[in-house]
């Protein structure tokens, strides 16, 4: 399935949540396609509610942990 179709087929009498560490900036690298992005973009946050939470990663600060432990 193409990845635009995703968005196109959820409902908008459902909620939908989505979770990324991808900045919107990046998300046109990410894709490998600037313009597919930015529809890809347009619909996901068309009557959106965006939370944009900013600190450190506890998983990846549980995994360095994990990894620096002498075997």
């Amino acid at each position: 399935m193409p990845k635009g179709d995703i968005i196109t087929l959820l409902p908008q009498k459902r909620s939908t949540a989505l979770v990324t560490n991808v900045d919107f900036e990046k998300w046109g690298e990410y894709l490998s396609d600037g313009p597919l992005a930015m529809a890809f973009l347009d619909r996901l946050v068309e009557g959106a509610l965006i939370l944009k939470v900013k600190g450190k990663s506890y998983r990846a600060e549980k995994a360095l942990a994990l990894e620096n432990q002498p075997d």
